[in-house]
């Protein structure tokens, strides 16, 4: 975000404060004709450009209210067009309000920053803490936190609360986009989660048999091998696929481990090396080494 953007947002944001002010000749209040026409201009190209939908620019000086306009559209789908009196979701932009109020009453001792946040806010009492999701229920599971919230943890933003999207409970239409996909995404991550448990316990229970080419019932893993010693002895492909087929149902088959293979992939040429590698590869991509940093760094706080 543009810096000039960046101030007149934090121009708006204090709107409803200025609701009871008098208006001003914005001139006689130290600003220019020029400079407010570039404001105008600056607006009204935002929305033009399609950059945001609407705006609201409003200069505060000397206690009157020197400049306040109205750009753009307040509602795509019906072309309502923005008033200075729309009302507007300020979001993290509250926390400036809210932040230097709470601080000021910190200031008049009015709580320290070890209170709990219960004593100020009863909602606050007896809160659980999230520990996984019912993906057949469709449900958060929790249990009851060992703590209370503390003042300092809401300063710090180290309180655990949660945005409403990730509560079972939270507000009809916030966010609603996130409300819906987490029907979706917190079930893949619980398969995903479940497919990871399949493969280590098969990896778990891996292991090399190097007798397994001796047990009878493998023998057959070298039909081809004696197809391919006819073929290369003159023998047409059919014959000598024909002649191996019979050997094996009148119990004559015959073969030999001794395989000389070197090509990649084969008995003789494994490439476990190669394979390693480029797994090794694939994991990192995953990006679970700089995971696993950051949340030593979070830990170490």
């Amino acid at each position: 975000m543009k810096p000039t953007l960046l101030l007149l947002v934090a121009l708006i944001s204090f709107g409803s404060l200025a609701q009871n002010l008098p208006a001003g000749d914005p001139v006689q209040l130290g600003l220019s004709k020029e400079g407010l026409a570039r404001v105008d201009a600056f607006l009204a190209k935002e929305s033009e450009n399609q950059h945001i939908p609407g705006s609201i620019g409003m200069i505060v000086r000397h206690g009157k209210v020197a400049y306040k306009k109205a750009f753009g559209k307040a509602n795509l789908e019906t072309g309502e067009a923005m008033r200075t009196d729309h009302l507007f979701r300020m979001a993290s932009m509250t926390k400036i309000i809210t932040g230097v109020a709470g601080l000021k009453l910190f200031e008049r001792g009015l709580f320290t920053m070890d209170t709990p946040l219960e004593t100020i806010l009863p909602e606050f009492a007896n809160m659980q803490i999230l520990v996984g999701y019912d993906t057949l229920k469709h449900q958060f599971i929790t249990r009851p936190a060992k703590n209370k919230i503390l003042m300092k943890h809401v300063f710090t933003h180290t309180s655990g609360i949660a945005y409403p999207p990730f509560t079972s409970l939270g507000r009809e239409g916030y966010h609603r986009d996130l409300q819906l996909l987490k029907e979706h995404l917190f079930p893949a991550f619980a398969e995903l989660r479940h497919c990871i448990e399949m493969a280590s316990l098969m990896v778990e229970h891996m292991e090399v048999k190097k007798d397994l080419l001796n047990d009878p019932k493998y023998q057959y893993l070298f039909s081809v091998e004696e197809v391919n010693k006819l073929v290369n002895q003159g023998m047409p492909f059919r014959d000598a696929y024909k002649k191996i087929g019979m050997d094996i149902e009148a119990g004559l088959f015959t073969y030999t481990t001794d395989i000389k293979h070197q090509h990649e992939g084969s008995i003789g040429n494994l490439c476990n090396a190669a394979i390693a590698a480029q797994m090794e590869l694939i994991i990192k991509g995953f990006g679970t080494e700089r995971v696993a940093q950051r949340i030593q760094d979070l830990l170490s706080i």
